[in-house]
């Protein structure tokens, strides 16, 4: 096992550091390097670089009826997007990160696709530019529940 040493000075430390004693505590590196691998994951995970977020439900219909497959996503300069999904009832809720549902307080523009379920990607013919890669969607999310309905027109 690789060891590496670790100076601590001990509690008359700054009398005995003229004098050079150290304590030597033998380390594996790679238990360092581990433990310093958890911090950082567990200082990128925390909600404190997160804006403030409101939770964000709706129902989405094309011509008046739900339709389950679309994709809804809500993007905000600066911030990151938060996403969502129709189901049978045109329902979605936006998630912004993993367990983290809403999307960022302030004002958002809206795209609306259809996502294909065999994986081919978006087909964006069912839904008209304007919804999607044109937008003339914006919402204004604010802190709490948030319902946003669209509906949207093909002819």
């Amino acid at each position: 096992m690789k060891t590496s040493s670790f100076a601590v000075f001990t509690s008359s430390a700054i009398a005995d550091k003229l004098s050079g004693e150290m304590i030597d505590y033998p380390f594996d590196r790679r238990a360092i390097l581990v433990a310093f691998a958890a911090l950082c994951v567990c200082v990128g995970c925390s909600n404190g670089d997160r804006p403030p977020i409101g939770q964000v439900t709706g129902v989405v219909t094309v011509d008046g009826k739900p339709m389950a497959g679309l994709g809804i996503l809500f993007s905000q300069k600066g911030f990151r997007s938060s996403s969502g999904f129709t189901n049978e009832r045109g329902e979605y809720e936006l998630k912004y990160v993993k367990d983290t549902m809403g999307a960022a307080v302030g004002s958002h523009k809206v795209r609306i696709e259809y996502i294909s379920q065999e994986g081919a990607g978006p087909r964006r013919g069912r839904i008209p530019a304007q919804y999607n890669r044109n937008t003339e969607l914006t919402v204004e999310v604010e802190p709490g529940n948030n319902e946003f309905n669209f509906d949207v027109k093909t002819n």
